[in-house]
């Protein structure tokens, strides 16, 4: 994934063929920034906008709750 042109698109493309087999509806792509300290959401879907601005960015060490 690292060494995709386009690594968004491609799991927004493996999301829409292996999301509806398993059941899932949303996904979340973090990615550690330069210094290793932060994560930063890269990619997702099945997230409302208001949630991707909330997990923008995350400081190691802390976690997302949900209902699976």
């Amino acid at each position: 994934m690292l060494s995709a042109d386009d690594p968004d698109g491609m799991l927004r493309t493996l999301f829409g063929k292996i999301g509806p087999h398993l059941g899932v509806d949303a996904y979340l792509n973090h990615v550690a920034n330069e210094n290793g300290d932060v994560l930063r959401l890269s990619s997702s879907e099945g997230v409302s906008a208001e949630s991707v601005r909330h997990l923008a960015h995350m400081e190691l060490g802390h976690g997302l709750i949900g209902g699976v």
